[in-house]
């Protein structure tokens, strides 16, 4: 009954898109397009309910612990997103790029075992490094070692999900993937209850055992879901160099990437401390709610979709109009989200207009770029190489200005040093669209 009462609402809100595409577009709907709205539906539903409840779990989790408390759990979470880039080493992002352009299901199976038995080989050298390493990145960073290995241990089953995340994105098994997303939640919302509830504790050690062990849980069911053969052979080595000619430029977007939005928290609490970047993190996360759930769920879906296209000039014109309307969007809802938390759940503690303009104007301008940076990346090396290239400027002036700012305006030089960051990165990936995609087409 309940799948028969979705597939009539699925039918009725393609047919809704239908019409709105019609009217926003000037033209009908493609047959790749109507794929892509097909998985894009259920994706939605499912990464909705697990983003409230993520959400929900974050902000009640900072109201309980309080902003110093709820800095010490983001601070780990940092640490850990700056040792993926190693873990990782860019084969997440290689995996999407290329299995879905594989035709046959047998070279797909080849390379999947190629690329996760690489994998988990590089995983498990990077892991003993950072962890004979802990006392140097203890010293870098500000905090102890006892932090430091907890954001090894984190960052361990963080790459493992995020890995097995994009082969189900690679394979294009979306139904799957967002059931992993809600068991993740799920997981997530009877841990933090039984914690709050039960053992009432503010401590937290317990948010990060909540969160780490939401993650080991659907490790385990994606890696049995995907049947993996170890494969290492020197007559694989052209999958393997063609992983790794994308994954080197993966690694420096990477890099370049946790300087854009990352390293703002790091000096945060270098210069002032866990309190400050617990405050930072709220506003953060409460500004780019909308935002990264409109972004996780377009790009999980969009992504594979234009990778397997052989023609992507035409994607190129929906996504300047699209850019053009989530920019106002993006900004009110971001504005209306962070008044309402921090006035009824945080009663008024920390709230500051100046914050919520600075932060939203911040989130409308991430959105306006992020489509144009993965259709880039959708061109395999070439486009990658691009991005990578613009990323790399913003996170560098985004590091500099981090560390001329907030030593003297602590909160405010952070935030206005990643809109100046992005406002580089939006005028880069405008310009670099138009020369890759627009001149090339009307050159033809």
């Amino acid at each position: 009954m309940f799948k028969i009462l979705g597939g009539e609402i699925k039918c009725k809100l393609i047919k809704i898109a239908e019409w709105a595409h019609l009217k926003f577009f000037g033209h009908l709907m493609s047959n790749t397009m109507r794929e892509f709205l097909a998985d894009l539906s259920f994706v939605t539903m499912g990464m909705i309910i697990s983003s409230i409840v993520i959400f929900f779990i974050q902000i009640v989790g900072a109201r309980i612990l309080g902003f110093e408390q709820y800095g010490m759990f983001q601070l780990i979470f940092i640490i850990a997103e700056f040792m993926l880039v190693p873990m990782l080493f860019g084969f997440n992002t290689a995996v999407v790029k290329y299995l879905p352009a594989e035709k046959s299901t047998k070279s797909k199976e080849e390379l999947k075992n190629v690329a996760t038995s690489w994998y988990l080989l590089l995983l498990s050298l990077f892991v003993v490094l950072l962890w004979l390493w802990k006392d140097t990145i203890s010293y870098f960073v500000k905090v102890d070692k006892y932090t430091v290995q907890l954001a090894i241990v984190l960052a361990f089953f963080m790459s493992l999900w995020y890995f097995g995340r994009a082969l189900l994105q690679g394979l294009q098994k979306m139904h799957f993937l967002t059931k992993m997303e809600l068991i993740r939640s799920i997981v997530i919302l009877v841990l933090f209850i039984f914690v709050i509830g039960i053992i009432h504790s503010n401590s937290y050690q317990y948010l990060y055992l909540i969160f780490t062990s939401a993650y080991l849980i659907i490790v385990i069911f994606t890696f049995t879901k995907i049947d993996i053969v170890w494969r290492i052979r020197w007559s694989d080595f052209k999958i393997v160099k063609k992983l790794f000619n994308y994954a080197k430029y993966a690694i420096l977007g990477g890099i370049s990437g946790a300087l854009l939005t990352s390293v703002d928290k790091v000096v945060l609490n270098i210069f002032g401390g866990t309190k400050e970047v617990g405050i930072y993190s709220t506003y953060l996360l409460l500004s780019t709610m909308i935002f990264v759930q409109f972004i996780n769920i377009f790009i999980t879906v969009f992504f594979p979709k234009v990778n397997a296209l052989e023609n992507k000039k035409s994607v190129v014109d929906k996504v300047n109009i699209i850019n053009k309307a989530i920019f106002p969007i993006f900004i009110l809802t971001s504005v209306f989200i962070m008044y309402s938390a921090f006035y009824f759940v945080f009663n008024g503690n920390e709230l500051s207009w100046q914050y919520i303009f600075l932060f939203a104007l911040n989130t409308g301008l991430m959105g306006i770029y992020q489509l144009k940076m993965w259709l880039l990346n959708s061109e395999g090396i070439a486009g990658i190489r691009v991005t990578v290239k613009g990323v790399m400027i913003a996170g560098i002036s985004n590091l500099i200005l981090n560390l001329i700012l907030i030593p003297h305006f602590m909160i405010y030089g952070a935030i206005i040093s990643t809109i100046i960051s992005n406002t580089i990165l939006w005028v880069y990936m405008g310009i670099q669209v138009n020369s890759f995609f627009i001149y090339s087409i009307k050159n033809e």
